[in-house]
């Protein structure tokens, strides 16, 4: 469920649904909202708001007000929020939409943080189930050995950056099931130093 996402970047998206409300940086928007306890997750997001914000905060709120989550009315339930969701150190979070059960479009957003060099990400990645509330990587269908590119993209700072990943060939089409994805990031300052993180990004499948 989500409202318009204009190519422009005024976005705010719904994303699923005690209730969170958590501002950063003195503004008078909200960053995020999401609820708590047996419910936790994250039920909006808000991306690029600034020019429009004032104008529109009735109409938004009022929608927002609107929102409910019945996740076994979805065929997927995208981007719950969870703590490993963000590297808060480098102010970096993952995030994901349009999934299917072998592949997804996943995007980072950089603001904030403290990078000290420049972030980059490779191809590899991992995709883990939750099986009786512990992380267990989802079944290999490759026969044999397999591996990925060494490649490094950049990651834009301030900014996002989207890409689609096919998982069939690794994992085949996922079955019903509450997935996260991972991705490693590298802070690279130079060769021999940089600092790794690993960010998740979760999702349900019915």
């Amino acid at each position: 469920m989500g409202l318009n996402r204009s190519k422009r970047g005024k976005q705010l998206f719904t994303l699923i649904s005690h209730l969170k409300k958590l501002t950063y940086d003195n503004h008078e928007y909200l960053d995020f909202i999401a609820y708590e306890g047996k419910n936790k997750g994250l039920v909006a997001s808000t991306y690029s708001v600034d020019e429009w914000w004032d104008e529109y905060t009735e109409q938004a709120m009022e929608i927002l007000g609107t929102v409910s989550f019945k996740a076994e009315d979805l065929s997927t339930t995208e981007g719950i929020y969870y703590d490993d969701t963000e590297a808060a150190d480098i102010g970096l979070s993952m995030r994901i939409n349009n999934v299917s059960r072998s592949g997804a479009e996943l995007f980072f957003v950089q603001s904030d943080g403290n990078p000290k060099g420049d972030l980059e990400y490779g191809d590899e990645f991992i995709i883990e189930e939750n099986v009786k509330g512990e992380w267990t990587e989802a079944p290999i269908v490759v026969a044999g050995d397999y591996g990925f590119n060494a490649i490094a993209y950049p990651i834009t700072k301030d900014g996002a950056n989207d890409f689609e990943i096919d998982w069939e060939w690794l994992y085949g089409e996922l079955e019903p099931g509450e997935y996260r994805i991972g991705r490693e990031i590298m802070d690279f300052v130079e060769t021999g130093s940089y600092d790794k993180y690993m960010v998740y990004v979760h999702f349900i499948i019915n």
